[in-house]
């Protein structure tokens, strides 16, 4: 009888005549298994409240996911997340077109050569250093940056301006950065043009 309530037969019940040990030990069968019969219900209920708590967290984080994902597909600029190592997290459609090429897996230093970045003389490649995003990792934000993207997928250039500021854990922690890119083109050729 033992085994099998060990096995998990909780309803095994013992049947002794005699009155000596054997019949007192056999006496508590019943209470023994009826506690573990009612233990085992209050956790398979603990168990499946959690289950159930966990699946509505799931939901919400996925709706929560969705309506953030939207909002970046669905904003005007550019928004770029690194983390502290300089891949990138998030890259949305507005920064694709803005730079004119997408997320792409390479290190903080290929990024000047690979977007095609330069200082407001066109011809002088941004330093990585003062870049936002490296300024960021850093902690040190950026406010109204402006410089010159060119490249052979974008021969005609666009400036842009970047904001950008460090992306902490809630401890403070600098984890990456998070960069904001407007195309500033049009303001910048109204202004050449009014100076000509």
């Amino acid at each position: 009888a033992a085994e099998a309530v060990a096995l998990g037969a909780l309803t095994t019940r013992v049947e002794v005549a005699s009155s000596d040990e054997i019949r007192m030990m056999a006496s508590t069968f019943p209470r023994m298994t009826q506690e573990l019969s009612a233990s085992y219900a209050l956790l398979e209920e603990r168990v499946t409240a959690r289950t159930d708590d966990l699946a509505r967290s799931e939901s919400v984080l996925r709706q929560q996911t969705r309506i953030l994902q939207s909002i970046l597909n669905s904003m005007g600029d550019g928004v770029v997340v690194c983390n502290e190592a300089g891949k990138f997290m998030i890259f949305n459609p507005a920064a694709a077109e803005i730079l004119g090429k997408g997320k792409a897996d390479k290190t903080p230093q290929e990024w000047v050569a690979h977007y095609g970045l330069y200082c407001l003389d066109r011809t002088t490649p941004f330093p990585v250093e003062e870049l936002p995003l490296v300024r960021a990792m850093r902690g040190e934000p950026t406010d109204d940056l402006e410089m010159y993207v060119e490249h052979r997928d974008l021969p005609q250039g666009r400036w842009l301006t970047v904001n950008a500021r460090p992306l902490r854990e809630e401890t403070g922690q600098i984890v990456g950065g998070v960069a904001v890119v407007a195309d500033i083109t049009d303001r910048k050729l109204a202004e050449e043009a009014l100076r000509q």
